[in-house]
């Protein structure tokens, strides 16, 4: 609804240049409608107010409505806008936990495949070790040999 929009009243509505008023007018109407309904009589009087009335709701309705409509549709846009952006943020969060366990898996099996690796290494090198060790061994013991010849 705008600023310039006003309720008074039971049934009236006032616009910038459009005016409906129904209290002034009709007060006198509704009561000998009032007066008229508690009797049982159906006059054409009554229909008149009973119209009168209805029109002024109707009229004060419908431009609510169309107000509401005109707000709720207006804000649709930034709604749509709004849940197609979370829609996306969802969609990249995934994205990136999807990356991040994938990631940690990789260096998990890194981290696993490197300590193989050391250990492999280190019982390499003793391997190496051992058998330079045995080589030089075998050696001191041939040149002792050969002395002794």
């Amino acid at each position: 609804m705008k600023k310039d929009d006003t309720f008074s009243g039971s049934y009236s509505y006032s616009r910038k240049h459009t005016a409906i008023s129904n209290n002034t007018r009709n007060n006198s109407q509704a009561t000998s409608y009032n007066s008229t309904m508690q009797k049982g009589t159906d006059s054409p009087h009554s229909a008149g107010v009973v119209q009168s009335l209805l029109t002024a709701f109707v009229s004060i309705n419908k431009i609510k409505h169309e107000s509401i409509s005109n707000n709720t549709l207006s804000e649709v846009p930034v709604l749509r806008t709004a849940k197609t952006d979370m829609e996306d943020l969802i969609s990249r969060l995934n994205q990136e936990i999807a990356v991040k366990d994938y990631l940690t898996t990789k260096v998990k099996d890194l981290e696993e495949e490197l300590e193989t690796t050391k250990l492999t290494s280190k019982e390499n090198l003793h391997q190496t070790i051992l058998m330079e060790r045995e080589r030089i061994t075998q050696m001191q013991w041939d040149m002792e040999e050969l002395r002794r010849k």
